[in-house]
Formats: structure tokens, C-alpha cells, sequence
């Protein structure tokens, strides 16, 4: 390794669907339509894998719940990893320590946060350095990212998820388990129907660069779909 090139301690796990109609976004069809969602939701992949090819500390896979069904062209190539069964905490963990037995650090990371804030990644990461897990949160009481740095058996269990409390249920959860715990950079996940209006807002402002996913809002509003 040349003496200039940062050393890839952390392994950053992006969590995603196929984005195929009928199993990506299908609470966003009602808005949408089926292939509108998958469309949105290729879009808003793109963006956020973007977001983590970016880190030149950390090296970027993909973790899917249905591995044979991933056929999607993303920048690098990146390795694709089954999630398994489970609850989405089970999946989680098994990613997670997965990822741990290669790296120190491992960041779980949604693949509906198109725009992530520069250098939110980097400050969950030197968060890790002293905490052994961080939270970014969502508006919605869940959260788009958690970093560990272990990852005790049961860790995600008994947690209700996509539920206002997810947050602060996953939290009380680690500190239970004496894993010292911090909150890092909160930003926005794209789930339902409601959320599309957060997300061109924040495009328009100018908070997100999520290119991919204005063209597809923009392609949305063109054929008729309701205005986010």
C-alpha cells in the first residue's frame, strides 16, 4: 500500500432489495405505481451507493435479501452478500459480525438515504473510535445507519422495527448489553409515501446531491404521479 493511500478499516454494508417491481419500495406503490417504485428505488441505490464508494477508508458491499435476483450495475463492482433469514435485526447481525471478522469497524447503512451529508460516514466512523455503536437517526423514529465495533449475540433482538420507536428501542437494547453507545449525523429515508416530499425538499435546497433520484422524481411528476 502506498504511503499515502488510507488504510480501509471499516467495511460498509448497504442494505438493499432488488430493485425490481412488486419486491423494492412496494410501500411506495400506492404513490407510484409498482414500476415507479422499483424505478425510485434504483434511483435512490445509486445515489446512496455514491455516498459510500466515496469513503476511501472503507471498503463498500452489498447486503440483499434475495442474492439471486441481484443483477444490478453499480460503480466498482461491489461484492454482494446474502442478509439470510429473520427479522430484520437478525439479518443485521449476521451481516455485522459477518463484516467484523474482517474489518474493525462495520457501518449498516439503509439504501433509501439518497444525498447522505459529506462526511456523515466519516463521523459515524470516528465516532466508532470510542463508542462501540452509533446510531444516525431518521425523522421517523428509525434510523439510516448503525456502526459497531462488536457485535454481542442477540444485539438487534426484540425490537420492533419501522415503528416511531425503532430508534430509541435499538439503543436501549445495546446499552442493555453494556455496548457504549452515540448518536451520529440524522438524515432522511425515503419509505413511504410521505417521505417524497422530504426528500425533493431537500434536493431542492440544495442539502441533498442525489442526482439520480431528482431524475427519477422529476421522471415521476412527467408521467402524472402524484407531486411529492
Amino acid at each position: 500500500m502506498g504511503s499515502g493511500a488510507p488504510a480501509q478499516d471499516t467495511t460498509i454494508c448497504l442494505f438493499a432489495k432488488p430493485p425490481v417491481a412488486g419486491i423494492a419500495k412496494t410501500r411506495l406503490a400506492p404513490a407510484l405505481g409498482a414500476a415507479g417504485a422499483a424505478e425510485l428505488a434504483f434511483a435512490l441505490l445509486q445515489d446512496t451507493w455514491a455516498a459510500v464508494a466515496g469513503c476511501a477508508w472503507a471498503r463498500g458491499v452489498v447486503a440483499t435479501p434475495a442474492p439471486e435476483r441481484w443483477d444490478v450495475d453499480l460503480a466498482g463492482r461491489p461484492e454482494v452478500w446474502a442478509q439470510g433469514e429473520g427479522d430484520l435485526g437478525a439479518r443485521m447481525e449476521r451481516v455485522a459480525r459477518r463484516a467484523l471478522t474482517e474489518s474493525r469497524r462495520v457501518l449498516l447503512v439503509g439504501a433509501d438515504s439518497p444525498g447522505i451529508p459529506a462526511g456523515a460516514l466519516t463521523d459515524a466512523r470516528r465516532r466508532l473510535g470510542a463508542a462501540d455503536a452509533v446510531l444516525c437517526p431518521t425523522p421517523d423514529g428509525g434510523f439510516w445507519a448503525l456502526g459497531l465495533r462488536r457485535c454481542p449475540e442477540g444485539a438487534l433482538a426484540e425490537v420492533e422495527w419501522s415503528a416511531a420507536t425503532t430508534l430509541r428501542a435499538t439503543e436501549a437494547r445495546l446499552q442493555r448489553l453494556e455496548l457504549r453507545v452515540d448518536r451520529g449525523v440524522a438524515w432522511l429515508d425515503v419509505d413511504v409515501p410521505a417521505d417524497l416530499a422530504l426528500a425533493a425538499a431537500a434536493i431542492a435546497r440544495g442539502d441533498a446531491l442525489a442526482p439520480a433520484t431528482r431524475a427519477a422524481l422529476e421522471r415521476g411528476r412527467a408521467r402524472g404521479s402524484p407531486s411529492p
